[in-house]
């Protein structure tokens, strides 16, 4: 949201919503004056998120919607955000060029990615018990990489900052139970109980 600096009274388009934690703070910040839609394939993800801002009295609701397949019309959105999703589109091209369009001219898209991701650290745990992790191919981990993908959708005045932040966990328990919030749940939960012991146990 920093980066992105959504102002009050801003449309906002936000993609793959998931839970919302993009979604809740870009509807705190346009205000009752702003409009936030999220959209997600997930069914009753949408519908739970949907609800959840209702709940909390946020002007913003969510969709079921492809991201590669915006219904929007053109030149609608003040600010398109995707928070940790674009790795994940089976067409990255065509998932950028449905944002730029539904941009309004000078309009922000804000993207992010994980270059290392939460629970990469059980990669090398799970080798070690004869499960391998495949990234997803679409995984980006550079930034030229990303600047390179989004500067040939159109855009332009691309700027790509790096962060870093330090993860502490209560137990090993704990790092498995937040790496099955992340894409490595169904990997995860195709294990056995006895396969799951060996892995804590490495780790």
């Amino acid at each position: 949201m920093d980066v992105a600096d959504i102002n009050a009274g801003a449309r906002v388009l936000d993609i793959a919503t998931g839970r919302g934690a993009v979604l809740f703070p870009a509807a705190e910040r346009v205000g009752a004056g702003g409009e936030v839609i999220g959209i997600d394939l997930a069914d009753a993800m949408a519908h739970a998120t949907s609800e959840e801002a209702a709940h909390c009295g946020l002007k913003a609701r969510v969709s079921v919607m492809d991201a590669e397949e915006l219904t929007f019309p053109d030149e609608v959105f003040d600010f398109v955000t995707c928070g940790f999703g674009i790795m994940f589109f089976p067409d990255q091209d065509r998932g950028l060029a449905q944002m730029r369009r539904v941009l309004k001219p000078g309009g922000c898209l804000a993207i992010s990615t994980w270059k290392v991701a939460q629970g990469a650290d059980l990669h090398p745990v799970l080798k070690e018990i004869g499960i391998v992790h495949n990234r997803n191919p679409g995984w980006i981990t550079e930034p030229d990489i990303l600047e390179a993908l989004i500067h040939r959708n159109g855009f332009t005045d691309i700027s790509v900052k790096m962060d870093s932040m330090d993860f502490r966990y209560a137990d090993a328990e704990d790092v498995w139970q937040t790496a099955r919030g992340t894409g490595m749940r169904r990997l995860l939960d195709r294990l056995d109980a006895t396969q799951k012991k060996q892995a804590l146990f490495i780790y």
